[in-house]
Parts: structure tokens; sequence; C-alpha cells
């Protein structure tokens, strides 16, 4: 048994499990863990290919407690955000913007999980912002995740409404993703060969989720949005620091 099929399998049920019962965290389980058996560049379009697999599926599952007024615009300002923050990443120290999302990512959770939320009106000039900001995360540091939890975590929604918006959002966020790197010619079939490996593991891991999901306390559930996202802040600082 190969270390890629072990390491990448068992990484994919607790990333899909994570993901299908909070709404993210797959890519900040797979991506460092991964990239101990696959090739750097490899590892994001493999990611990708697997993610939005569970993606669809959380949608599918949530989607009556979809709001289409809120994911279109998140989804807009995400993909403009993107080519913004790529295009950051090509001219400033990839480490400076790492670091200051992760600072950043770390306030903004303290001062939520301290009980202060100041919920707004979800609008256009809202949620195109936000989209933005996340796109633009996700661009620079690979991490686009943060801002939009943030926001969902504000707005203080139940969980089967957080759930629902934040995947449906990385769903089609994803799905553009991968168009482009199938226009850019970077879907090896080495790279959809690894990802189909890792897809059944996903797949058990997100019926896991689904099962583990509803039976989460709604307090537990914030607390554990907010421990998940103190852990993303500090592997961001963490990273930049140690580069």
């Amino acid at each position: 048994m190969s270390p890629f099929f072990l390491i990448g399998s068992l990484t994919a049920l607790a990333a899909g499990a994570a993901q299908s019962s909070i709404g993210f965290g797959f890519s900040m389980i797979m991506a460092p863990i991964i990239m101990l058996v696959m090739e750097p560049a490899a590892v994001v379009p493999t990611i990708l290919l697997v993610d939005v697999f569970n993606c669809i599926l959380v949608t599918l599952r949530y989607r009556r407690h979809i709001h289409i007024r809120m994911v279109v615009p998140l989804t807009v300002g995400g993909i403009i955000g993107m080519a913004a923050g790529i295009q950051v990443l090509t001219r400033v120290d990839p480490d400076t913007m790492r670091l200051l999302v992760g600072l950043l990512v770390l306030v903004f959770t303290v001062v939520l999980w301290s009980g202060w939320r100041r919920p707004v009106r979800e609008s256009l000039w809202i949620t195109l912002p936000v989209g933005m900001a996340s796109g633009f995360a996700g661009g620079a540091t690979t991490m686009s995740g943060p801002p939009v939890v943030l926001f969902m975590a504000n707005q203080g929604h139940h969980q089967d409404v957080f759930r629902a918006n934040l995947i449906a959002y990385f769903a089609l966020i994803e799905i553009y993703g991968i168009g482009n790197l199938w226009w850019a010619g970077a879907l090896s079939r080495d790279i959809v060969a690894h990802a189909g490996i890792l897809i059944p593991s996903m797949l058990l891991g997100t019926g896991l989720g689904f099962f583990l999901g509803p039976r989460i306390p709604e307090k537990a559930f914030r607390n554990l949005i907010f421990a998940v996202l103190v852990i993303v802040g500090l592997v961001l600082v963490i990273n930049s620091l140690g580069r």
C-alpha cells in the first residue's frame, strides 16, 4: 500500500467529515498533510477536484437553507477578489500577506468569540465586498475561508443556514477555479487519477459529517467554528514567521 493512498485516504476522510459537519476546513486539513506525499504543485488542483464533490453534496443536502441573494454576490465578489489576490501574490512577499491575513483572522475571531456581534443587513453592498475579501485572501494565501466564515459567524445564522450558504459559495468558487486550471492545462492525468483515489474516502467522510453535524449543539457548533478559525490564523502566522 503506497504512502499516498494510506495518508491521502485517511486525510480525505477527516477533511470530508469536518467540512460536511461544520461547513469548512477541508483545505486546511488536507493541504499540509497531503503535501507530505505529493508534489507541491499538484496539491491545490488535487484538493479542488476532491473538495468540489464534497461541496456539491453538502449544497444539495442543505439546499432548502440556501439564500440565493447572499450566495450569488459572495461568489461574484469572490471571483473578482481572487483575481486581485493572485496579482498581489506576484508582487508582494507571500509570507507578509499570510502574516497580515493571519493576524486579522485572529483579532476578529477573538472579538466574535467574546460575544460581540453586529449582524448587518445582507444586501448587495455588504455581501459583494465580503466575497471580494474572501477571494482576495484565497488568491493571496490559498485560504479563502476565513473572511466569509467570520461574516457568517457574525450574522448568527442557525448552523444549517451557515453550512448551506458557506458550502454553496465554496462550490461555485471551486468550479470556477477548476475551470481556470483546465483552461490553463494544469489538470494532468496524474492529478485527476490522484483525486479519483481520494474521492471514495472523502465521500465516506462526508457521510460521517452528515450524521454528526445535526447532532452538534448550537453553542458547541459556534465554539468549534471559532476554534478552527483560531487554528487557521495561527497556522498562517506561524508559517509566515517560520519562513
